[in-house]
């Protein structure tokens, strides 16, 4: 490996993945009491169903890179080009799940009625998941930097918990929930781009290269299938309860599965 990377100890690399996971309890924890009081029954339900689907977008989108591509720039880590074209090949690959994800959640908007009204909240959150593309978790992994997703993960939620602790009011308000998660990871892919260029990591990124893009894709399909059976699994009963009950049967079975 490289003398410009230096791959964290084992001990310091899992602090740093255990500082993220408790992240992700605690932040919730924090803002599920405050959101609950200040928007509607029908509101929250219809923000926890669209999650629901954002959730699952995401999944697709990630599409087991976290995983495959990973594994691929370890075994090409001593060759910085062909790290930049794995890279590129990727985000390729990615930008192709983005594009049929906004088809997928444009579809759900015309066929789920718990989702009527909520169109542009619905595409303001995918945008702000696809921006996740552009971390490129699976380059830190690989070169064992883990401290750079765990402390950018931190960064962003703890600011969106603050806007929308500050901003969000009532029901009016809830589009700003997806626009603070836009602006945080926006910041984020910020902080991404400086570390990559500090790592001397490039992306060589070509729309020319769509072999490669579907080539990526073909490769990380089994890693993809692994973690979307665990993700459709979990959020299952959220997405039955949206088609078949109220809005407000959501509200309550999302407070109840988050805490």
């Amino acid at each position: 490996m490289s003398e410009e990377i230096k791959p964290k100890s084992l001990l310091y690399n899992t602090i740093m993945m255990y500082l993220m996971t408790i992240a992700k309890l605690i932040i919730p924890l924090i803002s599920l009491p405050y959101l609950t009081r200040v928007l509607s029954v029908d509101c929250y339900g219809s923000v926890s169903f669209v999650k629901t689907i954002i959730a699952y977008m995401q999944t697709f989108v990630d599409f087991g890179f976290l995983l495959s591509a990973t594994k691929e720039i370890i075994d090409l880590s001593k060759n910085k080009k062909d790290v930049s074209k794995q890279i590129g090949s990727t985000l390729y690959a990615q930008i192709i799940l983005v594009g049929i994800s906004f088809l997928i959640v444009g579809v759900c908007c015309l066929s789920f009625d718990i989702m009527k009204g909520f169109e542009l909240f619905a595409f303001l959150y995918l945008i702000a998941v696809s921006l996740n593309i552009f971390m490129f978790e699976y380059v830190f992994k690989a070169y064992e930097q883990m401290d750079k997703i765990s402390i950018r993960f931190v960064i962003m939620k703890i600011l969106s918990l603050i806007l929308t602790l500050i901003f969000v009011k009532n029901d009016a308000d809830v589009y700003l929930i997806p626009i603070f998660e836009i602006v945080s990871s926006l910041i984020a892919v910020g902080m991404v781009l400086m570390q990559l260029k500090k790592l001397k990591i490039k992306i060589n990124f070509s729309f020319k290269r769509i072999k490669e893009g579907f080539g990526q894709l073909k490769r990380s399909f089994v890693y993809f299938i692994s973690d979307f059976a665990t993700t459709a699994f979990s959020l299952l009963n959220t997405l039955i309860i949206g088609i078949f009950l109220t809005k407000a049967d959501v509200a309550f079975w999302s407070v109840a599965l988050q805490v």
